[in-house]
């Protein structure tokens, strides 16, 4: 903090990777909505910048967003619907993320779209 920055890191499960996501539960308690997982992931990272924003040390204009794959595509999504998130540095996110869909296909090692209906619907 004495250098202007601080750091909040909240956690969440990936299901692909053998572990319950924590945010099915929220599928119960709010039945009026479709969350998708990345949804869901995204609706935490707002509730983060919720808490993040109550010191008076944070300055609520200057708050950045991280992830890596999957957590990648959940930061673009958070920032997409939180106006309070200013900036995105998604990491290795791939298609339909920081690679756009013309470039999604073998020769570019990218994931192809009809892959992620299939084996990562997230």
């Amino acid at each position: 903090m004495r250098r202007g920055y601080i750091a909040c890191v909240y956690h969440v499960t990936d299901p692909r990777y053998g572990h319950g996501d924590d945010s099915d539960a929220w599928i119960e308690i709010y039945t009026e909505y479709d969350f998708s997982v990345l949804a869901r992931w995204a609706w935490a990272a707002s509730r983060a910048v919720d808490y993040l924003v109550t010191p008076p040390e944070v300055d609520p204009a200057h708050i950045g967003l991280t992830g890596h794959s999957r957590n990648g595509k959940q930061a673009l999504v958070a920032a997409a619907f939180d106006e309070r998130i200013g900036a995105v540095i998604p990491s290795s996110g791939n298609s339909g993320e920081s690679n756009p869909w013309r470039y999604a296909n073998e020769p570019f090692a990218t994931e192809i779209i009809e892959l992620l209906p299939s084996a990562q619907p997230h």
